[in-house]
């Protein structure tokens, strides 16, 4: 209880803050903006698909882990540990890209990166595994934040409602995977099971194909720079993006 208490009161002051600048700061601005649904429903479905995957990992990973490596409980703790580790180490770095290029761009490429990962965690036998663990748990929370505000900027006139829907599958929808996976693990094998969680990220890729940078996110400044350059800018090929 202690965390949730000290987590609220810090919130308070936050909260506080959009009363004082709703007419003038960002929000006004959102206000003018339209809608763009078509984005927005092209982009719903990678929050399921990624929901699937963790929920699958972090279901499964510690059993799993205990039959790849042939160790103990303590194989299967520190599997678990470092699927839950990546997750905190790749939500708030996962960000900064995303602050210097355009959103789409790294939220692909992280789940480009993460197809090799849930690989690897799934066939890469021997100690190995657990690399590919945290850098699948890192490959799946780095789009996570890019992934929230691009619903949000997408429908500007309905912000909290978009980041509900992309925000709360993303936690929950992937549960009733759990059983599936499971039964296929009984009648196959749990390998069998949790190779199909590769095709998440790679679905999540082709999702993310071809959508939109949401027109008037606004520029900043990077630090130290002393030159502009948008948040979340269009940076196509050709542009001198090391991502694209």
């Amino acid at each position: 209880m202690t965390p949730a208490v000290v987590g609220s009161a810090l919130c308070l002051p936050v909260l506080r803050a959009p009363e004082k600048t709703a007419a003038t700061g960002p929000g006004a601005a959102a206000a003018k903006r339209t809608d763009d649904r078509t984005s927005f429903v092209r982009l719903s479905p990678a929050a399921v698909c990624r929901s699937i995957a963790f929920v699958g990992l972090s279901t499964f990973i510690s059993f799993y882990a205990r039959q790849r490596t042939g160790g103990s409980t303590a194989a299967g703790t520190a599997a678990l540990f470092l699927l839950h580790l990546g997750g905190a180490a790749g939500t708030v770095p996962g960000s900064r890209p995303a602050d210097r290029r355009d959103r789409i761009t790294v939220v692909r490429t992280s789940y480009l990166l993460t197809v090799g990962a849930v690989a690897g965690a799934v066939f890469v036998p021997g100690p190995a595994t657990r690399l590919f663990i945290a850098l699948a748990s890192v490959g799946l929370y780095v789009p996570l934040s890019p992934q929230v505000t691009l619903a949000q900027d997408y429908s500007p006139s309905h912000v909290g409602t978009a980041g509900g829907i992309t925000l709360g599958p993303t936690v929950s929808v992937g549960g009733p995977a759990g059983p599936l996976i499971g039964s296929v693990a009984d009648a196959t094998s749990l390998q069998t099971a949790l190779t199909p969680l590769i095709l998440m990220p790679a679905l999540n890729r082709l999702l993310y194909r071809g959508l939109p940078e949401p027109a008037g996110a606004g520029p900043s400044r990077r630090p130290g720079t002393g030159r502009g350059r948008p948040r979340h800018g269009a940076l196509g090929p050709g542009s001198g993006d090391p991502f694209g």
